[in-house]
């Protein structure tokens, strides 16, 4: 791929960004590069999953083969099994966070517990497409695992990506902070919940 200021030199690696309205495919090469392919004249191939995360070392995978991950999270699921977090609200702390990097889909996880198959049965707020369909539910990590994320080139689907976990969400972040974090509208129905339990809390403080 020729360009006179940031070319893209033969056996470089990207990740597909977004295909745009004249079907050119924008991708984040490794050299820095955000040059877009063009599906007539450039040639380029679709590489494995595999490959794609040794050579960028990032997880493609919400959960890798990484121990150290699975403990981590393991120790989160075990502070907090279902129901454990119970008319919490928006104080729920959430235990990880799962996103579609290429467009819509996130799920905050507050509760979950471990399977007889080694799976998790998580508990939390969703929010896919629409925003005005977002709600608590319950979802297994292996539900997330298969979920591969499309595109389409010319009618041609292929696979993009899959879900990711959010390494980045802070310790101890809250429901309602996740949510900001993640540009989620609060429903007014946790607002309201949320201004209950502190009435609640405000007429502990004074009966005491």
């Amino acid at each position: 791929m020729k360009d006179n200021y940031n070319p893209v030199p033969n056996g470089t690696l990207g990740v597909v960004d977004h295909v745009d309205d004249a079907g050119q495919i924008h991708v984040k090469w490794e050299n820095g590069s955000s040059l877009a392919l063009l599906y007539d004249e450039d040639d380029f191939e679709i590489i494995n999953e595999k490959t794609m995360k040794k050579a960028f070392e990032r997880k493609i995978k919400y959960i890798d083969n990484n121990e150290t991950v699975n403990k981590r999270l393991e120790k989160k699921f075990e502070k907090y099994p279902l129901y454990s977090q119970d008319g919490k609200g928006l104080d729920a702390e959430v235990i990880a966070k799962f996103y579609n990097p290429y467009g819509h889909g996130t799920w905050l996880i507050t509760e979950g517990d471990k399977q007889e198959d080694g799976d998790y049965l998580m508990f939390g707020y969703v929010q896919l497409s629409n925003p005005h369909d977002a709600e608590f539910g319950y979802v297994t990590l292996k539900q997330l695992e298969s979920i591969e994320i499309k595109a389409k080139l010319n009618g041609i689907p292929f696979t993009i990506g899959s879900i990711e976990r959010d390494i980045h969400l802070p310790e101890h972040c809250n429901l309602k902070q996740a949510m900001e974090l993640s540009d989620i509208e609060i429903p007014l129905f946790l607002i309201d919940m949320q201004e209950e339990t502190d009435e609640v809390y405000e007429d502990e403080e004074i009966e005491i």
